[in-house]
């Protein structure tokens, strides 16, 4: 159960998130991220606790009084033009918006230029493991293209043959395994790789090597 006064700062009067402006609605932030923004920048840069001193009580000193010292220099910087307490909020200005609008698009066309793992089209047949760029072999391929079907007609046998009250199979009896291959058995010992095959590896690790 939640604390009466939690619930209270909480869910009455919204002290879950911090607002350190009175202007623009929607504008709140984390407690965590007020505080790295705020009394955890202020002690690491010049001024701040580091290289200070290691005297416990001048170090508690610093942060009672820290605040108010806060609070003045945000005043001065209002005085001189440098901060305006009036400003929209840096995430609506252009350079901002242009800036998260040119990650956004390099995101995208990285991934873009990547294989696609899971397509099947005409220019792309061959299934690529994702965080290697092996190309699976043709067993191995079929197994993993069909692995849902196989496991979707094994449930209805199961249901068929276990739950099902004229079944002739004890529900806590041993299942049978589906051997269904995987990329570890993508170099078995027994099974020939294609020169081919080993040229599509070639090719597409390459191309992994260089997006990364």
């Amino acid at each position: 159960m939640t604390h009466p006064l939690a619930y209270e700062e909480f869910q009455m009067r919204g002290s879950w998130t911090i607002h350190r402006q009175d202007k623009w609605l929607f504008a709140s932030i984390s407690c965590d991220q007020g505080l790295e923004e705020t009394l955890n920048r202020d002690t690491k840069i010049q001024g701040g606790i580091r290289r200070f001193t290691l005297i416990r009580s001048a170090v508690l000193r610093w942060l009672y009084a820290q605040p108010e010292r806060a609070e003045i220099a945000r005043i001065c910087e209002e005085m001189c033009g440098l901060e305006r307490s009036d400003r929209k909020p840096k995430e609506l200005d252009k350079t901002r918006i242009r800036r998260g609008r040119e990650l956004v698009h390099s995101v995208k066309n990285t991934i873009c230029s990547m294989l696609n793992p899971w397509s099947s089209s005409e220019d792309n047949s061959y299934l690529v493991n994702i965080s290697s760029g092996a190309i699976a072999i043709d067993k191995v391929k079929d197994d993993l293209l069909q692995a849902y079907p196989i496991g979707k007609t094994n449930m209805t046998q199961f249901l068929k043959d276990r739950i099902n009250p004229d079944g002739k199979i004890n529900l806590y009896d041993t299942l049978p395994k589906v051997n269904l291959k995987t990329f570890a058995h993508n170099y078995d010992t027994s099974t020939k790789v294609s020169s081919s095959t080993i040229s599509k590896n070639s090719r597409s690790l390459y191309a992994h090597l260089l997006v990364v």
